[in-house]
């Protein structure tokens, strides 16, 4: 299923499952919402020069996330930069200082009082920190 277009109706979809173990079966069905696609995509503005950040040249940036005066950028291999000032002051959270899997950051998705970020692949690689 595609989802829907902005303006048009959400969709819904029915998942089936047929499990096996040992000599047992049994099946399962999932029925989905697949939610439309918002009228507006979210903004959000800074007066800052995004050209610092911090101990990171030029990151190659793969995603950003919003919230409040908080800003997160996963990057291709510099792993999650955050600043809690607009863009004004930046840190890193990478495989070495701990917290990441690995250094590569695909996606950022919000979740209500916290962020999960991970790379692609469905890796385990996920954090958490306040928004």
């Amino acid at each position: 299923m595609t989802r829907p277009a902005a303006g048009k109706a959400d969709g819904s979809v029915t998942l089936g499952a047929r499990l096996a173990k040992g000599g047992a079966f049994g099946s399962e069905t999932f029925d989905i919402t697949v939610l439309a696609l918002p009228a507006t995509v979210p903004t959000f503005t800074v007066d800052h020069d995004w050209t610092n950040f911090g101990s990171v040249a030029q990151p190659i940036v793969n995603a950003v996330l919003g919230s409040g005066s908080a800003i997160y950028v996963g990057t291709q291999s510099e792993g999650l930069l955050y600043s809690e000032d607009l863009g004004s002051t930046w840190q890193a959270k990478t495989a070495a200082s701990g917290g990441l899997a690995c250094d590569q950051v695909y996606s950022i998705a919000p979740r209500a009082q916290s962020f999960t970020s991970g790379p692609s692949m469905g890796s385990r690689n996920g954090i958490e920190a306040p928004t």
